[in-house]
């Protein structure tokens, strides 16, 4: 599996918060069509991420993660433009490119979360 990373920016013109939702409303329904698409030989979507940067800038800052079963460097530059085209006014994608995981921490924590060492899954119900 490998990790594409893109960046987007929105520049600052009115509040940022109706820019940020500006931004939710165009993307949400383009990374949740992803995993859905059709399959090809390389670059298959199987999940996606988008964050936001925490801090109150000049900018919206947003990270776009995705997971895709094998690499494509091609794959990922038609995507970054299709991202481009149904991003509000003003914003703009940047590819950062394909990453491959080295090592997952904390991953002793995630195993405990999941069979209950910590006493939640006696609360809740598990799976």
């Amino acid at each position: 599996m490998t990790t594409w990373a893109l960046s987007i920016e929105t520049a600052a013109r009115g509040a940022l918060g109706e820019q940020h939702d500006a931004l939710l409303t165009a993307v949400r329904p383009f990374l949740h069509s992803l995993p859905r698409r059709r399959a090809r030989r390389a670059g298959n979507v199987l999940s996606c991420e988008l964050l936001s940067a925490g801090e109150v800038r000049e900018t919206n800052s947003y990270l776009v993660l995705i997971d895709v079963d094998l690499p494509s460097a091609r794959a990922l530059r038609r995507l970054a433009g299709e991202l481009a085209e149904v991003l509000p006014a003003g914003a703009t994608v940047s590819t950062l490119g394909e990453f491959d995981s080295l090592v997952r921490f904390p991953e002793s924590q995630v195993i405990a979360w999941q069979t209950g060492l910590f006493g939640l899954c006696d609360a809740v119900a598990c799976g």
